[in-house]
């Protein structure tokens, strides 16, 4: 899984939302809540997505997903932090 390094360390820049690892981390995201939540929510696309290099990586995405038959709109924040092994 190939990463946008044209990112500059500290800001936020664009990343693309058809990515593999965007929709993979939204979908993850999205699997988070409903097992926090006891909910079912579907994942569905990838509305906007930005990256930040720093001293890991911090995503903000925007998604969009269906709840019982609705559309959601919503904001929910899900921090995660996984060390990577050297």
């Amino acid at each position: 899984m190939a990463l946008d390094t044209s990112a500059k360390n500290g800001g936020y820049s664009e990343a693309q939302p058809n990515r593999t690892y965007v929709q993979y981390l939204c979908e993850f995201a999205v699997s988070i809540y409903n097992n926090r939540n006891g909910l079912n929510i579907s994942f569905i696309s990838v509305v906007e997505a930005q990256m930040q290099w720093v001293t890991g990586i911090n995503y903000k995405m925007a998604l969009q997903a269906l709840e019982d038959q609705f559309t959601m709109v919503d904001v929910k924040k899900l921090t995660l932090f996984e060390p990577v092994l050297a």
